[in-house]
């Protein structure tokens, strides 16, 4: 079973392979990665496609946490603009 320093290396690697390539997959995915909403999906997009497949099931529990995390962010910023 996979350990969260396995799981944190994987990521981290991701993470490093995708700033090496994030021209071409900005292009690909017609991204602008100065928009945080388009960045987010470059990172999510590229650690699924990268993260070795015994951990994929762990990083899509992890994406999902951010992903609900990044949400609620949203809401609180659309209810402090709203006031």
């Amino acid at each position: 079973m996979p350990t969260e320093a396995d799981f944190e290396a994987a990521i981290r690697g991701a993470v490093e392979e995708c700033a090496r390539r994030k021209d071409d997959i900005c292009e690909r995915l017609h991204l602008d990665v100065t928009k945080p909403d388009d960045a987010f999906v470059l990172y999510i997009c590229y650690a699924l496609e990268k993260i070795p497949p015994h951990l994929q099931r762990a990083a899509k529990l992890e994406i999902l946490r951010v992903v609900d995390r990044y949400k609620r962010m949203g809401e609180e910023w659309n209810r402090m603009a709203e006031e």
